[in-house]
């Protein structure tokens, strides 16, 4: 899915730069997401995270190929964007 204009405004004053947000970008178009042993889409993620913890474990993610974070349940949800690089 593709970073929306108010995620990207976010990345800016977390003061990314262009080129770091275009690959967070081409990371949320791959990452896929992991809670409890099970794969789950991204709404999921965002539902369960809130956007702006959602975006820092993508963030993480998109440049050290893995990242987790914990849902608001306790529970770590794993990041993985790992195919960006095969």
């Amino acid at each position: 899915m593709k970073l929306n204009e108010k995620e990207i405004e976010t990345l800016r004053k977390w003061k990314y730069s262009d080129k770091e947000i275009a690959q967070i970008s081409l990371a949320a178009e791959v990452t896929r997401y992991e809670r409890l042993k099970r794969e789950f889409p991204e709404k999921k993620a965002k539902e369960l995270l809130g956007t702006n913890i959602w975006l820092s474990g993508l963030a993480r993610s998109a440049f050290h190929a893995t990242a987790a974070r914990i849902d608001k349940h306790g529970i770590p949800i794993y990041f993985d964007s790992c195919s960006m690089w095969k």
